[in-house]
């Protein structure tokens, strides 16, 4: 499979997974998706080139094949599916990447490295 077809895999793979969890009762958001790097930066007025530091390295982000989601339920329950969840141990989390797991057998999540909103297309296959 080229880039271009596990890239347009996991475009379709991630949206239908958003559908899904709206489909829950959930909000969520996409938050990092492709990350490039190295890219320009500013540092004062001096443009610099800069390694991006925040996801490992060979992370599927620099590939488009990976995206980081934000999930908010109703922790407080006031009706309203506002409140942000961190825990990557929160049913909801732990409902959501059976889910995903489950959509393809190229579907990997980052619980394996601490990160569990994590969701990418063979990453660590």
């Amino acid at each position: 499979m080229t880039l271009r077809e596990r890239r347009v895999l996991f475009s379709r793979l991630i949206s239908e997974l958003v559908l899904w969890i709206r489909a829950q009762g959930w909000e969520v958001a996409y938050d990092e998706v492709k990350i490039l790097t190295p890219r320009a930066a500013r540092q004062g007025l001096k443009r610099i080139i800069v390694d991006d530091a925040v996801h490992r390295k060979n992370s599927f982000h620099y590939r488009g094949l990976a995206a980081d989601l934000v999930l908010y339920v109703d922790l407080d329950h006031d009706g309203a599916s506002d409140d942000y969840v961190a825990d990557g141990n929160h049913p909801a989390w732990k409902m959501i990447i059976d889910h995903w797991l489950s959509m393809h057998a190229l579907c990997t999540n980052g619980t394996a490295w601490g990160d569990a909103n994590h969701f990418s297309l063979g990453e660590g296959l």
